[in-house]
């Protein structure tokens, strides 16, 4: 005999999937932690990259990072972003969840299109860093202008 639950009409999947993902997240956490072993880092800063009309536009998140301590270059068609996040202080408390990342970082990211690195601008406000790149003459797209007779 198969029985059925019913879920009701709120029932929505992607909030399963988000608890099976928390509770593999939880499950791997305490086996790491019982064997030593640290999580396997993400990304970071997590970054975004936009392809605008006349540029290059990439984002990252780098809240609690003082702006003058990041190196930022780009070599040809590629740009790296390095610098160091600090570790809080937490005192003699006991520590149950890390999830920030600290210490070195090195972000390498490769642009769609040939830039040109002169006319780069980087602004960093509340903890984002926005560069933006502009694409090279070449690249760009030219209105042409059609004549008539």
């Amino acid at each position: 005999m198969v029985r059925y639950r019913w879920l009701g009409p709120t029932w929505d999947p992607f909030l399963d999937f988000e608890r099976i993902e928390d509770e593999a997240r939880r499950l791997i956490g305490a086996v790491e932690r019982s064997v030593g072993l640290r999580s396997v880092p993400r990304p970071y800063p997590t970054i975004n990259v936009y392809d605008a009309p006349e540029s290059v536009v990439v984002t990252a998140e780098l809240p609690g990072i003082d702006p003058s301590a990041l190196d930022l270059s780009i070599t040809q068609d590629v740009m790296t972003l390095k610098g160091t996040r600090k570790e809080t202080e937490v005192g003699n408390a006991t520590v149950h969840r890390r999830e920030r990342m600290f210490g070195e970082f090195t972000r390498t990211i490769s642009f769609p299109e040939k830039v040109d690195p002169d006319g780069v601008k980087a602004t960093y406000k509340l903890g984002v860093l926005r560069i933006s790149v502009p694409k090279a003459k070449e690249t760009r797209p030219r209105q042409i202008t059609v004549s008539g007779e």
